[in-house]
């Protein structure tokens, strides 16, 4: 009897869901947790209606695209996925990436971990990925079984068909993934409250109420996730902060300095390290609402520090604008900062299907998203990764 009550326990545990249905996820890039509110998109709000979901999903640090994007599917925090930086210089690799770099982007040196589609194809699931970034590389040995290489300006109807294609096809894809830019875009050029970035926020709304209507007539029941990286705060609060005032031009040589804004990744190329890593410290030491450490004195709660992509010194801020003469302003909306300093950072997840329940998780960082995923999709997780799956098994219904 007691054998018996502990098999059927440890079936309770390994197999608490049934899948019944593929997973599709969507970015809505630099959608604040605060847009059905502030927008009242129509769609979004109703989908929102009994959905689980997480009210503040918060971004790692830096609340950049790239490095997000990498977090929510492999369950990593940017030091350990890799992509630190929207654009960065891997000493290791000796290269740059930068995200409109084709040769970088696609270069799978610079990921690490397994993201969820790799994850899916090593265990025998086929995966559709449109345009989410990292999708175009070879990373842990895998690739999606589809991809769409990016293209800024890329029609909605467009992606919205071929998401119905891919999941109408035979042997039907269990993930797919998409995403849209265009509210990014928005809040940067004209702010997170602008008329226009309400237009953008709309413009997407119906771009997915148009997907749901689609699969809905095709019978085709789906798991959705609508989520993003990243907020966007009114950046008219930021100072323009010129480091050329602050850093002399004998120090200044002796650094690649990369980055702009929120942080600036500092890689150092002189001669001397020690010696000039100090001088750069003691230049910009005092200098109001900045902070610039040495790497191996970044605070273990950024988790930031321990890949050399990282750079010998980092120059943050959650007050200002950094830059050096030539660089351009700040836009009217920004992001990159950290979420617990700059709540407007913070975004949101909606979940609504048969695997899911009518939850609500209050706050959760996105590397948890990752070990959801997996356990939505039946996938074994044998590496090792920053996110803990109980924090978002609310959101998963229990058979």
């Amino acid at each position: 009897m007691i054998i018996r009550t502990a098999l059927l326990l440890a079936l309770a545990i390994t197999s608490f869901i049934s899948i019944s249905a593929p997973i599709v996820m969507i970015s809505i890039d630099g959608y604040r947790y605060d847009y059905n509110q502030l927008h009242k998109p129509k769609w979004l709000n109703e989908f929102a209606d009994g959905a689980a979901k997480v009210e503040r999903l918060k971004p790692i640090y830096p609340s950049k695209t790239f490095p997000n994007h990498l977090s929510l599917v492999t369950g990593l925090y940017a030091d350990h996925h890799g992509i630190i930086a929207n654009r960065f210089y891997s000493p290791t690799l000796e290269k740059h990436y930068k995200i409109s770099d084709k040769s970088a982007v696609t270069d799978g040196r610079f990921y690490q971990g397994v993201p969820i589609w790799s994850l899916a194809e090593s265990q025998g699931k086929k995966t559709a990925i449109y345009f989410w970034p990292g999708s175009e590389a070879l990373i842990a040995g895998q690739r999606p079984t589809e991809f769409k290489a990016y293209v800024h300006h890329q029609d909605f109807e467009q992606r919205i068909n071929q998401v119905v294609d891919w999941l109408s096809t035979p042997n039907t894809t269990e993930f797919v993934a998409l995403y849209f830019h265009e509210v990014d875009s928005a809040g940067h050029k004209f702010g997170p409250s602008a008329a226009e970035t309400r237009q953008a926020v709309h413009k997407v709304d119906a771009a997915i109420a148009k997907l749901d209507a689609l699969l809905k007539a095709k019978g085709i029941e789906v798991n959705l996730i609508i989520t993003s990286d990243h907020g966007m705060v009114d950046s008219s609060q930021f100072e323009l902060l010129n480091l050329d005032g602050f850093i002399p031009k004998h120090v200044k040589a002796q650094f690649k300095f990369v980055g702009s804004g929120p942080f600036i990744n500092v890689y150092h190329q002189g001669m001397d390290k020690q010696a000039d890593i100090k001088a750069l410290l003691q230049t910009l030491a005092g200098v109001e609402g900045l902070q610039a450490l040495a790497r191996e004195d970044i605070p273990a709660s950024l988790h930031y520090s321990d890949i050399p992509a990282i750079g010998d010194v980092l120059i943050k801020t959650e007050s200002l604008y950094l830059g050096f003469t030539g660089y351009r302003p700040p836009s009217k909306g920004e992001h990159g900062y950290h979420v617990d300093h700059v709540p407007e950072m913070a975004t949101m997840l909606m979940a609504r299907g048969p695997n899911f329940s009518d939850k609500t998780v209050k706050e959760a960082l996105n590397i948890h998203v990752y070990p959801m995923l997996a356990e939505l999709l039946g996938l074994k997780i044998e590496h090792q990764i920053d996110g803990k799956l109980e924090v978002l098994q609310p959101l998963i219904k229990q058979n």
